[in-house]
């Protein structure tokens, strides 16, 4: 468990935009209905209780404060109509602000970090929950960011980040962390945040000449009505995204702020994949998948990536979170680098889902996380050493 020590809003620095609206893409669209996103950093930092609430708190906020002066969205909301007729948004007024808890725990932080399987409900302490969404004339307001601290004493502090992906995707996400960090360690002095840590805010470059933003709104209105009717075959579904910021033309710059990612489906059949070759057809169909879809302008245009994952059942898809591009074992505090990244979000009812990463020790190596029900975590364990027995 971990106790509260302190619970406030923290909102960007004075003189910031008084206000700020970002009419969502049809790359923003398909993440409304998606669960939060949830990651924990954790750092090895021997500090006491009264450090951390003297020196520790101040300064993250104020940092804070100053890092969503760049990224003030996150300070906002997403704004949904609740009439058919409008269009959502990101929205920011003055006065919005991040709610940001500060707790302490006595749990074992050489045990959250290990390497060996853990109760995924264990995690749950160090990330916070999304404040729900509340009623306005003609919308419905959603915040989009919330931000948890906890002191483990004389050992170590965890920072634990729930967004919803609806405000951006990884790559939006990942700068925003470490141009607080970097504002952080040098003690809010901007000359040392790096320009890719500033977001491009322009909307208009992303083209929408087939009007692929209205109709993939249209059809989230009705997607719990027709996701009944579907009659799903018995395949077993492999989804990832593939971000398009590169592949766009013109091309996006890396600090664009928001989603621009793409889903790329592979699918087997159960019998194909239970059989004897069934590992060799996963990797060929997911790398199939791969190699046809990213070169495919008309698929990444026109909203086919969209129709094609309606198709799919949840229950039956094995789906990647993060990305090896994406070095969350680079964010710096002034406390070095983290110990130990997790991805809480793979935790859910919905299919299963693996988090993908950088290695924290080396660049060529891979981070996995898995969550599954313990008898399946063990018998998928089982397997997997007798695999790495015929290597």
């Amino acid at each position: 468990m971990a106790s509260v020590i302190e619970q406030c809003q923290v909102a960007p620095s004075p003189g910031s935009a008084a206000e700020l609206t970002l009419p969502l893409t049809y790359f923003d669209h398909m993440w409304l209905a998606f669960n939060r996103m949830r990651r924990i950093l954790f750092y090895k930092l021997p500090i006491s209780r009264s450090d951390f609430v003297q020196t520790i708190i101040p300064t993250l906020k104020d940092s804070l404060s100053l890092a969503l002066t760049h990224y003030i969205p996150l300070a906002g909301n997403v704004a949904c109509p609740l009439s058919s007729s409008g269009y959502p948004e990101l929205r920011y007024v003055i006065r919005d602000s991040v709610s940001v808890i500060f707790s302490e725990t006595d749990m074992d932080f050489n045990y959250l970090i290990s390497n060996h399987p853990r109760d995924a409900k264990d995690f749950y302490h160090f990330v916070p929950q999304l404040a729900e969404a509340k009623d306005a004339p003609g919308i419905q307001l959603a915040p989009v960011l919330a931000i948890q601290v906890t002191l483990f004493p004389n050992i170590g502090i965890s920072i634990g980040f729930t967004n919803h992906h609806v405000a951006g995707d990884g790559a939006t996400i990942l700068g925003f962390i470490r141009a607080w960090a970097s504002l952080n360690k040098f003690s809010g002095d901007e000359q040392f945040l790096a320009n890719e840590f500033v977001p491009f805010y322009d909307r208009s470059v992303i083209k929408d000449s087939h009007g692929q933003a209205m109709s993939i709104w249209d059809v989230m209105q009705k997607f719990k009505l027709e996701m009944c009717e579907i009659v799903t075959p018995p395949d077993k579904f492999f989804g990832c995204v593939a971000d398009c910021r590169s592949r766009l033309n013109p091309p996006l710059p890396p600090s664009y702020f928001g989603n621009c990612l793409v889903t790329l489906i592979a699918r087997a059949s159960h019998v194909d994949l239970v059989g004897k070759e069934g590992f060799t057809i996963a990797v060929e169909v997911i790398g199939e998948a791969i190699q046809k879809r990213m070169k495919d302008e008309d698929y990444i245009l026109t909203g086919e990536w969209y129709k094609e994952f309606t198709t799919i059942d949840m229950k039956r898809s094995l789906s990647i979170a993060g990305s090896p591009k994406l070095d969350l074992y680079a964010v710096d505090f002034g406390w070095g680098k983290p110990e130990k990244l997790e991805f809480v979000s793979i935790d859910s009812d919905n299919g299963i889902s693996m988090s993908l990463g950088k290695s924290k020790d080396s660049n060529g190596d891979l981070e996995i996380g898995l969550s599954l029900p313990k008898t399946r975590t063990n018998a998928f364990a089982a397997i997997f050493t007798h695999g790495l027995s015929f290597l």
